[in-house]
């Protein structure tokens, strides 16, 4: 883990993981060019979407991991609650519940 230290601020990432989740995602972007038969719409949108996601990915590893030890338990319940919605209001696609439509 690196650390960059800034006048009140302490940056912590992983030099290999950021490398790598920027390669892949510029190799992604590189085929989605691809496939899409060079239409630049898609690539500039998908672009903004990997932009904002990296940034979210830095955001979100930046607490302290008791930090995430602490709201553990919300976590789950969250994703319970997300289960139990899924059961009771999922979409039934071929015998399968399995999206929730939100309008």
């Amino acid at each position: 883990m690196r650390l960059l230290k800034f006048r009140r601020f302490n940056f912590f990432y992983d030099p290999y993981l950021l490398v790598s989740i920027i390669l892949l995602s510029f190799i992604g972007l590189i085929v989605l060019y691809s496939a899409s038969q060079g239409n630049t719409t898609i690539v500039i949108k998908q672009s903004i979407f990997v932009f904002f996601g990296i940034m979210l990915m830095i955001g979100v590893s930046q607490p302290d991991p008791a930090f995430y030890k602490n709201i553990s338990g919300l976590f789950l319940v969250f994703s319970i609650f997300l289960v139990i919605l899924t059961i009771l209001f999922g979409n039934e696609i071929n015998g399968a519940k399995r999206w929730v439509s939100m309008g």
